[in-house]
């Protein structure tokens, strides 16, 4: 399995490798995932009420060899972070700068008032650059990619239980 690591990134596009294989194929090997999963989103560890409220996401193929594709159950949030040009077009999220992981700014996204009291304790802080920007600049070059930059997610994004 290639590592997996909770940031913001451009994914291989689920669609376009359903277009490749068929609906009915994506279908089963959604139905696989499930069925192998811990009930548990692989980015963060939220359990949802209801499996389904995960997604099956496409983690990385080599474009030439349909069965090197490897998966994985992600939560919404994780997969907007995974696909961050669809967070962006969602106008999902803002970036920002915190000695909190990725995963852990989630968890606190998810509970009001988490955040808006870390902000206030300068342990997130907001940036001035926006998500378009920070997205075009690793869409240039991984080199620009900066482990320190997260995501939080908006209030137009519906987090569900």
């Amino acid at each position: 399995m290639i590592p997996f690591k909770l940031t913001p990134s451009i994914s291989p596009s689920e669609k376009e490798f359903v277009d490749i294989i068929s609906k009915e194929k994506w279908e089963e090997i959604k139905a696989n995932v499930y069925e192998k999963s811990s009930n548990c989103c692989y980015g963060c560890g939220h359990i949802p009420a209801d499996i389904k409220m995960l997604t099956v996401h496409l983690h990385w193929w080599d474009e030439t060899n349909v069965k090197s594709a490897q998966f994985l159950l992600l939560c919404e949030a994780c997969h907007y972070i995974k696909h961050f040009d669809s967070a962006i077009a969602s106008n999902f999220v803002v970036l920002v700068n915190s000695t909190y992981s990725q995963e852990e700014l989630l968890r606190m996204n998810r509970i009001p008032g988490q955040i808006k009291e870390n902000i206030e304790n300068v342990k997130i802080v907001l940036l001035k650059k926006t998500a378009e920007e920070y997205f075009n600049e690793i869409k240039e070059s991984e080199l620009n990619r900066n482990d320190k930059t997260k995501i939080l997610f908006g209030n137009k994004f519906n987090w569900k239980k």
